[in-house]
Order: structure tokens, then sequence, then C-alpha cells
């Protein structure tokens, strides 16, 4: 459930222009269906948990989206000026990272209340749904090629959100920073995460344990060989971006600049909410 929350939100920030507050105001109704997948609900809890979403969706959108902006910002004003640090890289990327975990964790106690139900009818909705869910996702990652291009479909839609195309040279760096991704560690790793939930989730109190784990320090569940190919790849992206900036055509550099100003206002108008 959290990969697809984490994929929810990623998908809201890069959206284009003319879709974001299309994706924002859909956006309960796409988890909603996601959420459906796994877990059998009744129409009555269905519309308790599209409740519960609008509720989180508002949250979000009210304390988080001006967070998000002002970052748009801070990396708009420092790409105009053609040079970017590592101190302003690291920490465009650990901001991110903070935002996405401090979103998360608002979907915990819906994930206990989904996870409770879903106990009662002996998870076989839930251990199908991850198991062709997992099937699905190898399928992409099976092989190196494969692995490159998914790889290179995540990154396109942060490049289409801000330079919009890349030239040769900066292809070619661009296709060396994916030759490292951890695609199929992160497949592992969520096979491991599940056997260790199978583990305890008969235990009411481990079984909740867990779950907030999962929600509030989800990397203390994956495998540590995961983490370090996770954590090495962001570094590359960090050192990427460092070579990229200075290598942008003012043309380049200009769409960068107007495309985050665009995205943020959208994300400050988007954070004004009716109470």
């Amino acid at each position: 459930m959290k990969a697809k929350i984490y994929l929810l939100l990623c998908v809201l920030l890069l959206s284009s222009c003319s879709k974001l507050s299309l994706a924002v105001y859909w956006a309960d109704t796409f988890l909603l269906a996601q959420i459906d997948d796994y877990f059998t609900l009744t129409s009555e809890q269905k519309s308790e948990v599209k409740k519960q979403l609008q509720d989180i969706f508002r949250e979000i959108r009210r304390e988080e989206f001006p967070q998000l902006a002002a970052m748009l910002e801070s990396m708009a004003a420092a790409i105009e000026t053609g040079a970017v640090s590592a101190k302003e890289a690291s920490g465009w990327s650990l901001s991110l990272r903070d935002r996405l975990i401090a979103m998360g964790i608002r979907f915990e106690p819906l994930g206990q209340k989904l996870i409770e139900w879903e106990s009662q009818k002996g998870f076989r909705r839930f251990d199908q749904a991850f198991a062709d869910k997992q099937q699905e996702r190898f399928a992409k990652i099976s092989s190196e090629e494969r692995r490159q291009k998914e790889a290179r479909k995540r990154a396109e839609r942060m490049i289409d959100r801000t330079v919009e195309e890349l030239t040769d040279s900066q292809e070619s760096g661009l296709a060396s920073l994916l030759q490292k991704n951890p695609l199929l560690l992160e497949w592992e790793s969520r096979n491991t995460v599940f056997r260790n939930f199978q583990k305890v989730r008969e235990s009411p109190l481990e079984r909740a344990k867990f779950v907030r784990l999962f929600f509030t320090k989800w990397e203390e569940l994956q495998t540590e060989s995961y983490l370090t190919a996770r954590s090495q790849y962001r570094a590359e992206w960090e050192k990427f971006i460092l070579w990229l900036v200075p290598k942008l055509s003012p043309e380049q550099r200009k769409t960068a600049v107007d495309n985050l100003r665009v995205l943020s206002k959208q994300l400050q108008d988007l954070s004004v909410v009716e109470p």
C-alpha cells in the first residue's frame, strides 16, 4: 500500500501543469481503486475509506504543499544562476524524502484500519494481490534491459517536468546513471518485508506494531542490500544534477526554471483548502 501512496504522491508532483489540479482532485479515487485490489471492503467500508482519504489529502495540500512549493522555488533560483552546490543538491534530495515520509505517515491510521479489517478475512485477497503485483513488477525488471527501461521511465518523468529535452551528451550521462538503478533489490526487499509481515500478523499487537513501523520508519523493514544500493543511487543522482546544471543551454535553463516556478505556484494555489 505504501508503494502505491508514494507512487501517487510522485505522480502528483510530476504531473504536467495542465494535469496537476485534475490529478490532485482525483487522488482519493485513484488510491481507493488501488486499495480495493488488496482489501475486501464492503460498500460502507469503501465510503468510510474514501472520506478518510479525502481528509488526508486536504491535510497534505494544506500543510505539505507549501513546503514543496518552497523547495521547488529554491531549485528554480539555483538553476537560474547556472550553478548548483553539492549541499543544495543533497538538501533537495533529503527535503523531498522528508516530505514524502511526512505525507506517508498521515496514512498510518487508515492502514491500521484496513489491515485490521483484512485480518478478519484471513488476508486471502491481500496475499493474492501482493503475489500478482509482484509478478507484474518482476515482468518489468526481469532482465537488465528491462530494468534500464523501467528506470528510464521514472527518470523521464522528472526530465519532462523540468528541462523537457536533453542533448545527446546529456542523455549519455543519464544512461550511465541509470545503469546503477536498484530496481531488482527493491523488488527483493518487498518480498522480504511481506514475509516478515506474514510471520507476525496473527498477533494483533505485533501486527499493529509492524504496520506502524511500515508507515513511520519504513527503512527499518528493508533489506540492508537494498538500502545501501538506494543510498548510492540517490548519491549518483545528486552527482548527475551537479554535472548537468552547468551544461544546460540558456533555453534548457529557462525551460527548467519556468516549469519549476509554474509547478511551485500551482502547489501554493492548491494548498488553499476550504475548512
